[in-house]
């Protein structure tokens, strides 16, 4: 099932051991989280790492939120999968600081990621974010993950303009030998185009694998700065004032 053996042959030694250590030795598996807050490209990222480590599609739920959850999979075959995250959850921070986790993080300009919770439905208005402090939330999340060493971060405008070099990036980090037809490859079958067309299909009585964490209308279009368009004036401003340290911080600009 692994074109990332390595990772299998860690599992099986954890189920060897003893009843009694078999905790302990759960959060010594090595495994791969994709992260990233919810509209920042992190399902996209999921579908390239996962095609590139795994030769068959995963077909289990991967998904956690908090570090319950996350040592519950550890101490359990998923732990060998491609696991993804959209809050920052400590535990995985400390081992990916120390090499016991692989960490992909994938960040976007949060203007864009706003935009995409207002066509999705589930954001009316601009202001009501930012009362309630969701936009704070994801800024955090995300910062605080990319200020984690040895993380691994991709840019969601990278992984629409330059996918090829995101999956190499991907296998050279995991050490997987890729040839440049197997890149061609793995981009076509996760890319925006194909993934929305796949959307619904059904394998063996399941969803489509590559797009098991989509939603209904989960891919809009893919645009990079639709909200300079989108947005008004009044809201941009807002924005930019108010995210201006996200906005600093990866580097995206306020004009």
């Amino acid at each position: 099932m692994y074109s990332y053996p390595s990772l299998y042959k860690l599992y099986t030694k954890y189920m060897n051991t003893s009843l009694f250590s078999r905790k302990y030795s759960a959060l010594e598996i090595k495994d791969i989280v994709v992260c990233g807050v919810q509209r920042s490209g992190s399902t996209l990222l999921f579908n390239m790492v996962n095609e590139v480590v795994h030769s068959k599609p995963q077909l289990l739920d991967t998904y956690f939120e908090n570090e319950r959850d996350y040592r519950k999979i550890l101490q359990q075959e998923r732990s060998t999968l491609v696991k993804k995250n959209h809050v920052y959850v400590p535990l995985l921070a400390k081992r990916v600081k120390q090499k016991i986790s692989y960490g992909f993080f994938t960040h976007r300009d949060i203007r864009d990621i706003i935009v995409s919770f207002i066509q999705l439905g589930w954001l009316k208005e601009v202001d009501d974010w930012i009362k309630n402090y969701n936009i704070k939330n994801m800024m955090y999340n995300s910062i605080l993950y990319a200020s984690t060493p040895n993380m691994q971060i991709i840019a969601y405008e990278d992984l629409v303009r330059k996918p090829e070099k995101v999956v190499q990036y991907i296998a050279n980090t995991l050490e997987i030998p890729l040839t440049k037809e197997q890149i061609k490859q793995i981009v076509e079958h996760t890319s925006i185009q194909q993934s929305k067309k796949d959307i619904g299909k059904e394998v063996v009585g399941q969803q489509y694998p590559y797009v098991s964490q989509y939603i209904d209308k989960h891919i809009a279009d893919g645009k990079i700065d639709k909200w300079r368009t989108f947005l008004s004036s009044e809201d941009q401003q807002k924005l930019n004032e108010y995210c201006a340290e996200y906005l600093d911080f990866f580097g995206y600009s306020k004009n």
